[in-house]
Parts: structure tokens; C-alpha cells; sequence
């Protein structure tokens, strides 16, 4: 059975030479990568990451003290190897608007999983006008 991914998944590969099929190397010979996602600042200081055609709003934020654990396992042996690594933001990522695309596959793959049956346990009420004004 073919598992759908989602639409914004962030991919990457070994950048190849279109003629010999090698992988391209920088100046220091460090293979390239090539994405689907491109981090976008903008000219007022805000930023966007787009992946594909879906885009985020990022929200970054500083933290004090802060270390990253990471577990890698060898390619041989039994032993784990472990580093860590001081980070100093912290990054969130949200869709841009409660009316995109984005948002309403997640909010419906949230709202399935909650309900795995299907019954609405959740009423969605979505206003295009001020309900006060409605009123009048």
C-alpha cells in the first residue's frame, strides 16, 4: 500500500553532474545538497520558508543554555557514538494564514486522529464578518 506524504516535506539530495551522474563537490570537496525548500528573508525582517509551493511564517526566538543531543549510530560495531551541540534560537515554524491550504490538511489529519471514528466531537464554525455586526 503506497503511504501518501504530505505536501510539504522537506527532501534533499546529492547534487549530481547532469553528464557523468558524480556527485558535485564544493570548493573544499564537500558534496552539494539541493532542496525543494528555500528560506526566504524578507525586506522588512521577517522570514518565510518555502517548501514547494507551501509557505511557513518563522518565528525565531533567542534562548540561553541551551544544548542539542544527537545519537548517531556507527557503521560498524555495536557502540552509539554521542555528541551535543550549544544552539542559541529557537526556530517555529506556522502556515501564514488559519485559510490555507497548509492548515486545513493539518487541522484535518489532527481532527482524524483525535476521531478515529469519524464523529464530530469538534464543530467548526468559520465567521467571514464581525458576528456583532451580523447581528445589527
Amino acid at each position: 500500500r503506497a503511504r501518501e506524504l504530505p505536501p510539504a516535506v522537506v527532501r534533499w539530495r546529492w547534487k549530481r553532474d547532469k553528464v557523468t551522474g558524480e556527485v558535485e563537490r564544493d570548493d573544499k570537496g564537500k558534496p552539494l545538497r539541493e532542496s525543494n525548500a528555500r528560506l526566504v528573508k524578507w525586506s522588512n525582517g521577517t522570514m518565510q520558508l518555502v517548501v514547494g509551493d507551501d509557505r511557513f511564517d518563522v518565528t525565531e526566538r533567542l534562548v540561553q543554555r541551551s544544548y542539542l543531543f544527537a545519537q548517531v549510530k556507527p557503521e560498524r560495531g555495536n557502540m552509539c557514538m554521542l555528541s551535543h551541540a550549544k544552539y542559541d534560537a529557537d526556530v517555529r515554524l506556522k502556515p501564514p494564514s488559519l485559510t490555507s491550504q497548509t492548515h486545513k490538511q493539518f487541522t484535518s489529519r489532527v481532527l482524524s486522529k483525535a476521531n478515529p471514528r469519524g464523529q464530530a466531537k469538534v464543530k467548526e464554525i468559520f465567521q467571514n464578518q464581525d458576528p456583532e455586526k451580523a447581528q445589527e
